[in-house]
């Protein structure tokens, strides 16, 4: 899904939750591993968000 929805927006961030070991994934999709908590989770997004380029769409 993430990678149909990037060919419409190709530097759309993407973040992949997964509890599955060695998960191999496209490049530029980003893995959080659970068990995680909250704080963890809010500063990996907060780190793709600044890290992607602001389109104004």
């Amino acid at each position: 899904m993430a990678e149909a929805v990037r060919e419409q927006r190709p530097g759309l961030p993407v973040l992949f939750i997964t509890g599955y070991a060695g998960t191999t994934l496209p490049p530029g999709i980003e893995v959080i591993d659970k068990p995680f908590d909250l704080d963890t989770l809010v500063r990996r997004v907060q780190e793709l968000l600044e890290a992607c380029p602001q389109t104004g769409d």
